[in-house]
């Protein structure tokens, strides 16, 4: 993977998908721009929901991640589907889901993860052909159902 940097920034990096968690948004073997600028200054202020955001696996430490925000801290997340029925959403941490339910292991199964592991958020899917190196597509908004793929229910705090 090769950084795009400017002085001692990193802007951000093509990256290549591996799995499966994250289909219809994200295909296995998808590149996509991982943009580390996008996370600038205060990390749990630039984050939103329904951002796809690339962070270090709780598990190993060298492992990222790629799932979708569904709640921020302060929120209450209600899932019969896990152990955290009823959770508020701590300061300084947020739910993550994959969009694919079947094959994802997230917050369902893990609960909230800190927003300090979180490094970037992805903001494209790179597509190469023998015209131009590239076409970098934007990820397309996400419109929150009622109730995610993943069986969630977020009831959002005021502040968020």
């Amino acid at each position: 993977m090769t950084n795009i940097i400017f002085g001692t920034l990193c802007v951000g990096s093509p990256a290549n998908v591996d799995g499966l968690s994250m289909k219809p948004a994200l295909f296995h073997t998808d590149w996509v721009w991982v943009n580390f600028w996008a996370l600038r200054g205060s990390t749990s202020q630039s984050l939103k929901r329904g951002d796809v955001v690339v962070f270090i696996s709780h598990r190993d430490p060298d492992k990222f991640i790629v799932k979708r925000i569904i709640a921020l801290e302060g929120d209450i997340i209600k899932n019969d589907k896990s152990n955290h029925n009823d959770l508020l959403v701590p300061k300084g941490h947020c739910w993550v889901e994959g969009d694919n339910y079947r094959v994802s292991e997230d917050s369902i199964k893990y609960g909230p993860i800190s927003t300090g592991l979180i490094l970037a958020k992805i903001t494209h899917i790179l597509g190469f052909n023998s015209s131009f190196p590239f076409i970098a597509k934007r990820l397309v908004p996400y419109h929150f159902p009622t109730v995610t793929a993943g069986g969630t229910v977020v009831i959002s705090s005021s502040t968020n």
